[in-house]
């Protein structure tokens, strides 16, 4: 009897360290909760738990990319939250006993980011800023880098290469089944701007957020090289560009487009370039047909949208739906409307940190990032710009410690302990997409953000 029980969870401990089963029991999890049921809650919570206590270090911290994404819609009344809550404790619990007793030693860059987010945490303590949400946040930091230290270290016995192609593989399925997810469960988000309505597909979280996840899975998608089947990969690469289309988000479609075409030129100029010079005279052809038929196509549809306008109760002229309103808002210069009204918070954010003391100015307010009142929406927001949320929450000194790290992070070109091959753009080019949309959206501190810059 002993021996079958054995054998039983040695088949179980295989199962959860094999890449594609342990993702579709995590989804399938995450979809159980949406029944709203305490009996089911608690087997999916009692599952979670026994994977995340009995998988390999390397499978645990795919569970976390997994939970990253679903964090916003895993919710357990049980739990007063995200299951991804239960996730982390356990990861934190774990990681931190394997660095104790092996005795493993943090690095420059790791000691630096303990200490600077440490004074920053003691800071929101001082001033009860977010103090619980700070605790949280700062717990979520140092898990990422105690695994970064031991994942880092000789003692882990893993193979960084395979562990940042298994970690990519992981991701690119995670932002898939989070498009499935949005789909299953209808998450559609109906904005009702002046004058028209916009249907955008929120997948896990709101629209822009959701083309950023699809866009970070997009690039790892393209560079993983641990599909079995390339037929398998071509469906979900296309898969994601449908669900940034989806999601109608400018920024989104703009960088995904912009994504692709560098992946192609950085890291795929020989195989592109050796394409062209055997089919010069098709390539022409199909380039010359293609263009045409985007310029026509663009031509009418600027034409027929930019028609769509009408005059609003304030007196101004306002499109009828978003394309047309872009359209209208550029011919009148209004760059606040433009940019669906974030220049105006940037700017009201900015006042906010110029009125601050000395001392604010210099250290920051804390870990958290507080919300400024917006006079257009009338609530306190964001600033949907990450280096403005940064140079308020640490203040110029932890600015100019992010743009230190970040310099690092573009020279030394590394993940982990996997030094890249000379010539391999693709971790660059994730850092600079998510610095483009940092400009457009508060990305800290978005678990998944961290994850991606902390390893």
């Amino acid at each position: 009897m002993d021996i079958k029980i054995k054998s039983v969870k040695d088949k179980a401990i295989k199962g959860i360290n094999n890449s594609e089963l342990l993702i579709v029991i995590l989804f399938a999890l995450v979809l159980s909760l949406k029944c709203n049921n305490i009996i089911i809650d608690i087997i999916a919570v009692t599952i979670m738990a026994l994977i995340c206590m009995f998988t390999k270090m390397e499978r645990l911290i795919c569970i976390m990319i997994f939970m990253f994404f679903f964090e916003g819609v895993a919710k357990v009344d049980i739990l007063g939250g995200s299951i991804a809550r239960l996730t982390i404790t356990i990861s934190f619990i774990r990681i931190l006993v394997e660095v104790i007793k092996n005795r493993i030693k943090f690095n420059k860059k790791n000691k630096m980011t303990i200490l600077l987010f440490s004074l920053l945490l003691i800071i929101s303590i001082i001033t009860k800023n977010n103090v619980i949400a700070a605790v949280i946040t700062y717990l979520n930091i140092v898990t990422l880098i105690l695994f970064n230290s031991y994942f880092s270290s000789s003692l882990s016995n893993v193979n960084s290469e395979a562990l940042y192609e298994n970690i990519k593989k992981f991701l690119a399925l995670s932002v898939f089944l989070a498009i499935v997810y949005g789909l299953v469960t209808n998450n559609f988000l109906n904005e009702h701007r002046s004058g028209y309505e916009n249907l955008r597909f929120n997948g896990v979280k709101d629209p822009n957020y959701m083309a950023l996840y699809i866009n970070i899975g997009l690039i790892f998608a393209i560079s993983c090289k641990s599909f079995f089947y390339k037929r398998s990969k071509l469906i979900l690469i296309i898969s994601l560009i449908v669900g940034i289309v989806l999601t109608k988000s400018t920024t989104g479609i703009l960088l995904s487009s912009l994504t692709m075409l560098l992946y192609f030129l950085l890291l795929k100029k020989s195989i592109l370039l050796g394409f062209i010079k055997r089919n010069r005279k098709r390539v022409l052809i199909i380039s010359t047909i293609l263009l045409t038929i985007c310029m026509a196509f663009s031509i009418v549809f600027i034409n027929n949208y930019s028609k769509k306008t009408h005059i609003n109760e304030y007196g101004v002229e306002v499109g009828n739906n978003r394309v047309s309103d872009i359209i209208v808002a550029f011919k009148q210069k209004d760059f606040d409307r433009l940019t669906s009204i974030r220049t105006l918070i940037w700017r009201e954010h900015l006042t906010y940190f110029n009125n601050k003391n000395l001392i604010n100015k210099t250290f920051g307010e804390g870990v958290m990032v507080n919300r400024v009142y917006s006079s257009y929406w009338e609530k306190e927001m964001l600033s949907h710009n990450t280096f403005i949320d940064l140079l308020n929450s640490m203040g110029v000194c932890g600015f100019i410690l992010f743009i230190i790290f970040m310099v690092n992070k573009f020279k030394n070109n590394k993940i982990l302990n996997y030094k890249l091959p000379k010539g391999n753009f693709e971790y660059r080019l994730l850092l600079s997409i998510l610095l483009l949309y940092g400009m457009m959206l508060s990305l800290y501190p978005e678990r998944i953000i961290m994850f991606i810059f902390l390893l």
